[in-house]
C-alpha cells in the first residue's frame, strides 16, 4: 500500500507506544537497582537508560524492520537496509551524549553537546510540522535516513474508533459526576436514611449537660474536640465539625442520639 495511504494518528500512535514501551521497561530496571547504594544507581543510570533502549532497538528495528509500536499497529520500513539500522541504533543512542559530562576530559565538549542538543530539539519541531502538513517521516530520524512506512499487508486505510468512543463516553460520564455531586446534599439524605433506621436511638435531648473531660472524644470524628461544641445535649463536638454540618444541612441532628436542632454553643469546663 503507498505510504500515502497511512493515517498520520496510526504513525503517531506508533511513535507513542514506543516511548511508553522504554518507559515501562526502565520502570523495572529501576525497580531491579532500587537496593542498591543510591551514589552508584544514579551514577550508572545514563548506562542503564542506553542499554534499554539499545536491547529494545536491537529485538524490534535491527531484527525485524520495524518498532514494537509499530508491529501493534501492523506498520514496517519499507526501504531499511544493514547500513540504516546501524545508524538507526546510533542516531537514537545519540542522548547518551549528555555523558561527557561526567569525564573531566571532555568536559570542555558540553557546551557543543548542549547546543546540538538544541538544534536537534528546533529540527524535531520543523519535522513534526512537516509531518502534519504531508503525513511523512513522524519522527526526525526516519527523515534523515529516508525511511518510509508502509503496512505489513494489504490493509484497508481505516480508523478504530472503539477505544475514542469509550473514551468520549466515559469523559462525559465524569463531567456530568462534576457537576452533578456538589449538588447532592449527602449530609440530608444521610439523616433521612437514619431517621428511618429502627435501631436509631431517641434519648431525652435535654436530659444531660455535657461534661468535657480527659477521655472525651468529638461524637462525629471521634477525636480529642477542638474548641468543644454542643447543640443543647448530652455530646460534644468539635466547632468544625458541628458547625460544617450544621450549615450544609439546617436539619442537622446529632449521629448519637437524634437530637435536631441549630443551636451551637460552646461546652463550658467546670
Amino acid at each position: 500500500m503507498p505510504v500515502s495511504k497511512l493515517l498520520r494518528v496510526n504513525q503517531i500512535d506508533a511513535v507513542y507506544l514506543d516511548n511508553e514501551i522504554y518507559k515501562s521497561l526502565l520502570w523495572l530496571v529501576k525497580e531491579c537497582t532500587s537496593h542498591l547504594p543510591p551514589r552508584i544507581a544514579a551514577y550508572y543510570m545514563p548506562e542503564l537508560e542506553l542499554f534499554v533502549k539499545f536491547v529494545i532497538l536491537y529485538h524490534s528495528v535491527a531484527k525485524n524492520g520495524f518498532t514494537f509500536g509499530q508491529k501493534l499497529l501492523a506498520i514496517k520500513y519499507e526501504n531499511l537496509s544493514n547500513a540504516k539500522k546501524i545508524l538507526y541504533l546510533v542516531f537514537s543512542c545519540s542522548s547518551y551524549l549528555h555523558r561527557v559530562e561526567a569525564f573531566n576530559n571532555f568536559a570542555r565538549f558540553y557546551k557543543y553537546i548542549v547546543w546540538f542538543d538544541g538544534f536537534i530539539k528546533i529540527c524535531n519541531f520543523v519535522n513534526l510540522s512537516l509531518f502534519l502538513k504531508t503525513g511523512k517521516y513522524p519522527i526526525l530520524i526516519d527523515r534523515i535516513l529516508n525511511l518510509e512506512q508502509v503496512y505489513t499487508q494489504n490493509a484497508e486505510r481505516s480508523f478504530g474508533s472503539k477505544y475514542l468512543a469509550r473514551e468520549l463516553l466515559w469523559n462525559g460520564f465524569i463531567e456530568i459526576l462534576v457537576y452533578v455531586l456538589p449538588l447532592i446534599n449527602y449530609h440530608k439524605i444521610r439523616r433521612m436514611i437514619y431517621s428511618i433506621m429502627p435501631s436509631r436511638k431517641k434519648l431525652d435531648a435535654f436530659s444531660d449537660t455535657p461534661v468535657l473531660t480527659l477521655q472525651t472524644t468529638c461524637i462525629y470524628c471521634g477525636l480529642a474536640p477542638i474548641l468543644p461544641h454542643h447543640m443543647n445535649c448530652k455530646h460534644v463536638f468539635c466547632y468544625v465539625c458541628l458547625k460544617g454540618n450544621q450549615l450544609a444541612d439546617s436539619m442537622y441532628s446529632c449521629p448519637e442520639c437524634g437530637h435536631s436542632t441549630t443551636s451551637c454553643e460552646r461546652v463550658s469546663v467546670k
